[in-house]
Order: structure tokens, then sequence, then C-alpha cells
């Protein structure tokens, strides 16, 4: 195969490139989102930017070499064939129409875009490329970043130290260790003020100036006072925000006036979804609903977001994993040694050392032959790595697609 599609997922937290993955000992937040990740991984792999050494071309014209997705296997006696990711992938994304999907694509080290059937919209031209938001990317050439349009087009001359993709119309750009955002035009619409940045959510980004954040909007005025130790987007209409005071760190949330809703007295939180946040006191997590109501109890070591009415809870941090429901009741029972959020109606599950897909019943509809899973469903695809360490895609029904 010639040409290199990278395969990235939403989730990133399960597959950023150029990280080392090992078991740890409890989860932890990763990102600006806040996303928590629980120990997973039993093995240490390392998953690179797929820059390959540049395949031979012989006299027949045929292609040979290294066109390997950059997957190695660190604690491994023997060297493992690398996986292959071909062009067109069906692994679809929910922020991507089918007809204008792009994905980036490699070519003698350099990076340019393929449609979902292989054809090449825009050049091999950049050392780096990512994915589409907005109809925007960010591309990198000789250490400086600017964003295309999904035709090609430079919105501005390759300036930036640094971007952060697209959301709400707006783009964070660095420059000279400072960050500002520009509009869909590429135009710098909000000053390089500030030291940290983060993508615009819900009309509102959360930035820092000095040692503490705000709030800003998009026309760059502070709509909530730079007043935080720690703060994150907002989501479902409330942001996690937190003070540090002796070492001692109390966490809470505010809704866009900027009001309290949730005290600052949990000492760990995460962000919503469905309603409901996990947080944290006295070393244990529960929830709480966007009322601020503590609606299950403080028992856990270790949590996932609700996902389709249940979330992922291990009560012991060697413990098994079961699912709960939004009043607490362990639907499924103390059952996996590691679990996963629902998504399409199917969570990912660890049982006798391999991953499987459960539905809402705890019925096994994916059978648990896998090495690892990465994310969860969407438009019904999965990435996962299989027994013999090959990153594939799989449907629904366990099927390897795009063979």
């Amino acid at each position: 195969m010639r040409y290199l599609v990278l395969l990235i997922v939403k989730l990133t937290p399960f597959c950023l490139f150029g990280q080392t993955y090992t078991t740890t000992s409890q989860g932890k937040n990763v990102g600006y989102g806040g996303a928590y990740v629980p120990p997973v991984i039993t093995k240490t792999y390392t998953v690179k930017q797929p820059v390959y050494t540049p395949p031979v071309r012989s006299s027949s014209g045929s292609y040979s070499g290294n066109t390997s997705s950059g997957y190695t296997t660190k604690n491994s006696s023997s060297k493992s064939t690398p996986p292959k990711i071909k062009i067109g992938n069906p692994y679809k994304r929910s922020d991507y129409s089918l007809e204008n999907e792009l994905n980036p694509v490699a070519d003698y080290g350099k990076w340019g875009y393929a449609d979902i059937s292989g054809k090449i919209i825009i050049p091999f031209a950049f050392s780096e490329a990512n994915y589409f938001y907005e109809d925007r990317a960010v591309v990198i050439l000789n250490n400086k970043h600017t964003f295309i349009d999904t035709k090609g087009n430079q919105l501005m001359p390759f300036i930036y130290d640094s971007c952060l993709k697209f959301s709400n119309g707006m783009g964070a750009v660095k420059k000279n260790g400072l960050w500002g955002y520009v509009n869909n035009s590429g135009t710098l619409v909000i000053a390089n003020l500030y030291t940290t940045a983060t993508p615009f959510s819900q009309e509102f980004a959360c930035v820092k100036s000095g040692e503490l954040y705000g709030y800003i909007d998009k026309t760059g005025e502070t709509v909530i006072p730079f007043a935080y130790s720690i703060a994150q987007p907002f989501s479902e209409g409330l942001a996690r925000v937190g003070l540090t005071r002796n070492g001692i760190q109390k966490s809470g949330f505010i809704e866009h006036s900027g009001n309290s809703v949730v005290p600052l007295k949990y000492e760990d939180a995460r962000d919503f979804h469905e309603g409901m946040a996990a947080v944290k006191i006295n070393g244990k997590w529960g929830f709480i609903d966007d009322a601020a109501k503590e609606v299950i109890d403080f028992r856990y070591d270790e949590v996932w977001w609700f996902s389709e009415g249940l979330a992922a809870v291990r009560e012991e941090k060697e413990g098994m994993w079961s699912f709960i429901d939004r009043r607490g009741k362990e639907i499924m029972g103390k059952l996996f040694k590691d679990a996963r959020c629902f998504s399409e109606g199917l969570a990912a599950v660890k049982i006798n050392g391999f991953y499987g897909f459960i539905n809402h019943s705890g019925e096994m509809i994916i059978p648990a032959t896998l090495d690892m899973v990465f994310g969860c469903f969407e438009n019904g695809f999965v990435p996962v790595l299989t027994k013999d360490l090959r990153i594939v895609a799989i449907d629904k029904k366990g099927k390897e697609v795009n063979q």
C-alpha cells in the first residue's frame, strides 16, 4: 500500500501517537476535557506517528519497504509484524459528513489528504497533518503551524508555534509562548495574551493568565474572572473549576454566568455526562446530579462517566468492575477485570485477559478475543488490537472491515 492513513481515535486518551502505555495502579485525568482513564493496559506499547522510511520503487514500478503504521511492542522477545491501515478505512467519526470526509495520508514522509475512496484531494505538502474539524485542519511545515480548508487553501501563513482544533468557529493559535484565537478566515480576532488555552466549548473558552484560569467569549471579553487554579471547558452547561489552598485542592462547578452551582468542596471531580458527574470525597467516588444533589454514595475507587444510562465502576482498585444505573443499582455484578463506557449499545469489557463487547443486558455480543480496544464504537466501528497484534477496525458483529 503506497499511502498511509492516519488512524486516530476521537477518545484520544486511548491512542495518542508518540505515547507509551503501561499498566498503572489507578486512573487519571487526560487532556483539557478531563476524561477519566482507568488502568487498562497490561503490556507496554508505543504508538508512533506513522511517518515511515520511504518505500523503494522497483524497475517494474512496484513498491517495497516499510509502509506500516509504526506500531511496536516494547516487551516482546520477538519482533512483531507491524499492522497496516489501508486507505479508505471505513472507521468513521461522528464529526464528519460522509461526502466531505478527508483522511490524512503520507507518501515519502510528506502528508496530504485523501477521501474515503483513496483519491488524493490535497497534495503531499506537509510534514504533519491532522483531521478536519469544522472544515479546518491543523497542518505543520518546518515546525510551524497553520490551518487549511478542505480544498487545501491556507487560512494564514505558517507563522504559529502550535494550533488547536477548530471549535465553535474559532481556532486557538500559539506564538511566542502565548495563545490567541483566529476565526474561520484565519484572522486573529483574540490577541495572543494567554499562557494556556483550550478550544471553545459552548461559546466560551477556558484560558489562563498568569497563575489563574478564567473564561472568555468569542470577542475576547472576559466573561468569568480569572479566579481559579484549575478549570475545564463547559460541558452540558457546567464547567468544572477548583482552587488550591495550602496544597489542598477543592473542586466544584459553575454555570455560564459564573455563579457556583456545585460548591468547591470535592477532592476531585469529572465533567457532567447525561446530567451526572463523578465527584470524590475522602478518597472515594460518588455521583451528583446537575442540581448538585449527591445521588450515588461515595464508595468507589474508580469510575467512568454515565453513558446510555449506565456507568462502569470499581469499588476496590484491584477488584472487579461492574455497571450501575442512575440510582446506583448494580446491574450485572462484579464480573469484569476492566470495563469501558457504553456507546451505540455496546461496552468493552475484559474477561480472562482479553476484551470483548457486551450489551445492556450483559450478554457478550463480541467474544473476548481482543488484546486491546481503542475508544468506543462510533458510526458502527471501533479500532482494536487483535491477538496477533494487528490494529484493525471491527463492526458491531466483531467482523474485521476493509480487509
